[in-house]
């Protein structure tokens, strides 16, 4: 089972990222997971499915 986090933590998770990360680095991030819908089906339900972003 996954780790869980609290909605708080995943909020300031979130904001660290949007903060620190290059905005190019977030789009491409936000591109790949959105062109493979079930990657992103996976990552909701916690599903073992690791990205690759290296491709």
């Amino acid at each position: 089972m996954p780790p869980h986090i609290s909605d708080e933590e995943r909020e300031q998770a979130i904001q660290y990222l949007i903060e620190n990360v290059p905005e190019g680095t977030l789009m491409r991030i936000f591109e790949e997971i959105y062109k493979d819908p079930d990657l992103l089906i996976a990552q909701q339900f916690g599903i073992g499915v690791q990205p690759n972003f290296a491709s």
